[in-house]
């Protein structure tokens, strides 16, 4: 704001969404897959051709993993204004983004807050401050085993869920959930890639969390001083922190025989700034 201002009040708001860009590329269905390793000689075995037919698998990875669209919106609030020694201004700011891969997205909030006063003739005082303070969620993974890697990687032949010997997909007593196919080969094919592994249920089930503050505050002082000097004093203290936790689930894959695992860290840096001088 500016001295002698009349408070303005500003409300934006903003809405939209996100998605995989098309790139036209149509993925193999089972039957297509088959076929194409028999053109090019290096036919899948009758076992996995038959396991194929009899419980009809033909998983689309890429459009499990993918959500069709993922919002995203933002609110911002502002007031600004003075009077004939003081300007003032103040924000906030809410911001709020859902990912297009499940347990993934963002939340972020800040305020900023200016001030700066004339006291006397002889002195100004002032203070900038912000903070901020993001959560974020991302998947628990990384290079090439992650769930966008497995898109176009893991072939449609093989199973999200396990099934029975009927071909029936097949319930987790512990986890009471549906269980899900780790490439095992115990009754869907082995799968060679990413064995141990399932990049459905590592995105639904395993967490990946990061959240922080941000913190940065300055205060400053002007004095005049006899025969045209002057006191200025400013000062500063800058916060980051950051806390993060990640969760591998305890019912399925590699960890599964260790009950899960848990990590977490936590990092906090101060920075500080004085500076006093006379001019």
């Amino acid at each position: 704001g500016r001295y002698g201002e009349t408070a303005k009040v500003n409300i934006r708001a903003q809405y939209g969404f996100s998605q995989m860009v098309d790139d036209q590329q149509e993925m193999m269905n089972s039957a297509q897959y088959v076929k194409f390793r028999d053109i090019i000689g290096v036919p899948v075995t009758d076992e996995v051709r038959n396991l194929v037919e009899r419980y009809n698998i033909n998983t689309n990875w890429r459009e499990i993993i993918f959500n069709g669209s993922a919002p995203t919106y933002t609110l911002d609030a502002s007031i600004q204004g003075g009077t004939a020694n003081t300007s003032y201004y103040v924000s906030v700011n809410h911001h709020e983004q859902k990912g297009i891969i499940e347990q993934s997205g963002m939340r972020r909030e800040s305020i900023r807050f200016n001030f700066d006063s004339k006291i006397k003739n002889w002195l100004k005082v002032g203070a900038n401050m912000s903070y901020g303070h993001f959560n974020s969620n991302s998947l628990s993974e990384g290079g090439d085993n992650g769930s966008v890697f497995a898109t176009v990687d893991i072939a449609p032949i093989y199973p999200m869920y396990m099934r029975d010997a009927n071909g029936n997909i097949m319930y987790d007593q512990t986890s009471r959930m549906i269980a899900y196919d780790y490439g095992s080969g115990k009754v869907a094919p082995f799968r060679a890639f990413m064995s141990g592994a399932n990049p459905i249920s590592d995105a639904r089930l395993n967490t990946a969390n990061s959240e922080g503050n941000t913190f940065n505050g300055t205060g400053f002082a002007e004095i005049q001083l006899p025969y045209g000097f002057k006191f200025t004093s400013i000062n500063n203290v800058y916060l980051n922190e950051s806390r993060s936790t990640g969760t591998t689930n305890p019912y399925f894959g590699q960890y599964a025989a260790s009950n899960g695992m848990v990590n977490k860290e936590h990092d906090r840096s101060w920075s500080y700034n004085y500076q006093q001088r006379i001019n």
